[in-house]
């Protein structure tokens, strides 16, 4: 996914170019503690509400979709090439789908007509309720982590308030309070930049994992 990526870099150009015109120092919002609450916070909510292998497939669909092969394409020449040798007596056992493969091999068991139907209509169910699945984990995902980046800031805000009483924490209040806010920052960023268009991304990807499946029907 190209534009995937091409959007990431205008993202960061776009938060880079809006804070460089500001007055506010890029080096000023740098808050590691901050940064570690808001995405290892999120990666933990994200393992405390969801089943691994719905994460794992995740992962695993994302990764792939940053491929950049069309799928839909690739599949309709799959299906004219073993349409073609089943026509010539041969049953392929072996495509570069997966979907294909399991339905040549219940083919190859003697599954035929109404029964292969029914397996084949229950196979692009489940598919498509696990792609479903695992959407709804990163847009259950999203609303977390501006409540964690507030966690950050009012650890930061705290540790502001117990450096009062000496003299360097009095005279670096302001420049303490940005760095402290700027875990709100953080949260914002990642469930309104990354998460939510991964989300989409992921939504768009099921109707058309739901169109390659129907092809094989």
């Amino acid at each position: 996914m190209k534009n995937f990526i091409v959007g990431v870099f205008c993202v960061i150009g776009v938060l880079y170019g809006a804070i460089s015109s500001s007055s506010v120092s890029v080096k000023s919002l740098w808050n590691l503690e901050g940064l570690l609450v808001v995405v290892l916070g999120t990666a933990a909510v994200g393992v405390l509400n969801s089943r691994f292998h719905d994460l794992f497939f995740l992962i695993k669909r994302f990764l792939y979709l940053l491929s950049t092969r069309d799928d839909k394409l690739e599949l309709r020449k799959i299906l004219v090439s073993v349409t073609k040798q089943i026509e010539e007596g041969q049953l392929p056992t072996m495509t570069r789908n997966e979907d294909v493969n399991q339905t040549l091999e219940w083919i190859a068991t003697g599954i035929r007509g109404e029964e292969l139907d029914t397996l084949l209509t229950e196979m692009v169910q489940v598919k498509i309720e696990r792609f479903n699945s695992s959407a709804a984990v990163l847009q259950n995902l999203s609303k977390y982590p501006p409540a964690l980046g507030m966690i950050g800031t009012v650890i930061g805000i705290i540790s502001i308030f117990q450096g009062l009483g000496t003299e360097t924490g009095q005279s670096n209040l302001g420049q303490s309070l940005g760095t402290a806010m700027s875990s709100t920052l953080y949260g914002l960023a990642l469930a309104n930049f990354f998460i939510n268009p991964i989300a989409e991304l992921f939504t768009q990807s099921i109707h058309r994992k739901e169109e390659e499946l129907l092809l094989i029907l």
